[in-house]
């Protein structure tokens, strides 16, 4: 094993690309959700069967302290953090530019942005 890689946004898409793709290069991946357990956890299964080490961790990178308990959660249950992909994010939805709220602006940053 190379090292813990944290994968945010992990459950689908890009981000589950990344994290198979990781393991099967030696790394142990902690898969990041939000809100799409059931995903997360497939994504685990298909690495296992493949030989490979993953756990599913929630956290919502717009969030300090559960980017915070990602990094030791990870690290108490896979090992030291060798690297992290940045993935999760969101679009905010479609809308003329007057319709949007300055909540799905907040959102989008937090997680766009800040969270990275």
């Amino acid at each position: 094993m190379i090292g813990t890689l944290i994968v945010t946004g992990a459950s689908r898409g890009i981000g589950a690309a990344v994290a198979r793709a990781a393991a099967a290069a030696g790394y142990a991946v902690a898969v990041n959700y939000a809100t799409r357990a059931a995903d997360a956890e497939r994504v685990v299964a298909e690495i296992e069967a493949a030989g490979g080490t993953a756990r599913a961790f929630a956290g919502d990178v717009s969030r300090e302290s559960d980017v915070v308990a990602l990094f030791d959660l990870a690290t108490e249950r896979l090992g030291p953090i060798a690297g992290l992909v940045n993935n999760a994010g969101i679009t905010g939805g479609s809308s003329r530019v007057e319709d949007v709220t300055p909540e799905t602006l907040e959102r989008t940053f937090a997680i766009n942005v800040t969270g990275s």
